[in-house]
């Protein structure tokens, strides 16, 4: 966890940083860590304009309450490419799109 940097509302953030291990993967599919750090912030900003538009256009008594997308920022620490996100309080199971289920313990947030 981390706080506010100059520019952002006062709050608690999340600094995420790519797994070592992960670096070389992400390099050959994007071209470099900063290309694919500024297309996660840009597919952020699309899910979250995507659920905007439907909230607007599909009232939520018929559908049920969209999902609310929280802003995600592009920064760099120590020249490592980071985002920054809103922190969660509560416990979190993170479903991930091959089938498993990622348990996020309590004390790790």
């Amino acid at each position: 966890m981390c706080h506010a940097i100059a520019g952002l509302p006062n709050k608690k953030y999340v600094l995420k940083k790519y797994l070592k291990k992960e670096i070389k993967g992400s390099e050959q599919l994007f071209g470099s860590i900063e290309t694919h750090t500024r297309k996660s912030v840009q597919m952020n900003a699309l899910a979250r304009n995507f659920a905007e538009k439907m909230t607007l256009e599909a009232p939520c008594f018929q559908f049920g309450e969209t999902f609310h997308n929280g802003e995600v920022y592009f920064s760099s620490v120590d020249n490592e490419y980071v985002t920054l996100e809103n922190f969660l309080e509560g416990k979190f199971e993170k479903f991930i799109n091959n089938g498993d289920i990622c348990a996020v313990p309590e004390q790790s947030r």
